[in-house]
């Protein structure tokens, strides 16, 4: 019997993140899925085949990821509304798209959820459990989704820091002995837990809270131009790296352009450092801790900022690639399922 192909994919707020590690693959792109008519199809692909980003999933064609935002998309579905086959298994098509270049039998999917969405894990698996029909860049194939395997978020972003490519611990681990909380910022919430020395994990002290990255760099987008609006006021959507870019460091480059905007950073991170600041009263208190693991897209963009507010805490970067901050939780998802898998085959599970 053929070994089934694997998957890992974190379907975030704002990005889709993937792993497939048989074909090499590692790669992001924005949470954007539009249905099209066929007539837009056919057009995509007037010069021979249609572009990356635009592929037929069930025979309706759609746009995903970055070329999909330039068809404008003003709703995006959040949280467990994205757990369906027109949204969540259009996504994940399009992540095994890139892997496959002919039919598969079997793939099995590893993905994650916030804590608040633990209730719609059968919504995730009926979403992508079965039999896939995909057109893609030319090629035509099927893949059946034989099983999807489910993962806490921030548990992710956790293990990446605490183990191994290989699913071992961690030997330079510098909480081991440590009693810390772990802090996942992504697009729409932020969730957290506990984990006690020797990596004893609080089941108990999951949770998720409506607040993240997407309000504040929506907000400081609209302060920028609202202060710049002679600099902007021709602009379509601003590239989000080059956003990011400018409220880390206080400086928008682009067009010629230099303007200084660290006001309106600061002023944006704020409303997110108010409500991790309640945040972290409700987890009893930053005395009780020895430091925090930051995980999530939106680690690397508060982190400073973080640093700032709270001096006397260690905060520590569940990955330390500052431009791959955002895969942190899918990468620590394969850890896991890999030191589960090794486990297994011990006998231990």
């Amino acid at each position: 019997m053929a070994t089934p192909l694997k998957a890992y994919i974190d379907f975030g707020n704002k990005l889709i993140k993937y792993l497939i590690p048989n074909a090499n693959i590692e790669a992001s792109t924005h949470s954007a899925i539009k249905q099209l008519t066929q007539a837009e199809w056919k057009t995509a692909g007037r010069t021979g085949i249609q572009p990356k980003g635009y592929i037929k999933v069930q025979g309706i064609p759609y746009v995903v990821g970055d070329m999909a935002l330039r068809h404008g998309i003003p709703d995006r579905p959040r949280g467990a509304s994205r757990y369906t086959e027109t949204y969540f298994g259009v996504g994940m098509c399009f992540a095994l798209a890139s892997a496959l270049k002919r039919s598969i039998k079997s793939v099995v999917i590893y993905t994650s959820y916030a804590p608040r969405d633990v209730q719609y894990i059968p919504n995730i698996k009926a979403a992508a459990t079965g039999r896939w029909d995909v057109e893609y860049q030319g090629e035509t194939f099927s893949f059946s989704v034989s099983d999807v395997m489910t993962l806490d978020e921030p548990l992710g972003g956790f293990n990446n820091f605490v183990l191994t490519d290989k699913g071992m611990p961690r030997k330079d681990n510098p909480i081991k002995e440590a009693t810390v909380g772990v802090m996942d910022i992504g697009g729409y919430t932020t969730d957290t837990f506990a984990v006690d020395p020797n990596g004893e994990i609080d089941n108990t002290t999951f949770a998720s809270q409506i607040t993240g990255i997407s309000n504040v760099m929506e907000t400081f987008e609209e302060a920028l131009r609202a202060n710049n609006r002679i600099v902007f006021q021709k602009a379509g959507d601003i590239h989000p790296n080059r956003l990011q870019s400018a409220f880390v460091k206080g400086v928008f480059t682009g067009g010629g352009h230099t303007v200084s905007c660290k006001a309106e950073a600061d002023e944006a991170a704020s409303l997110l450092l108010n409500d991790i600041d309640t945040i972290f009263e409700k987890m009893g208190g930053l005395v009780n801790y020895d430091g925090f693991v930051l995980t999530g897209g939106g680690s690397q963009l508060m982190l400073s900022r973080l640093r700032v507010q709270y001096p006397n805490i260690p905060f520590y970067v569940s990955e330390p690639e500052t431009d791959k901050a955002h895969l942190s939780n899918v990468r620590g998802m394969r850890k896991v399922f890999t030191m589960i898998d090794r486990l297994e085959k011990m006998g231990v599970l």
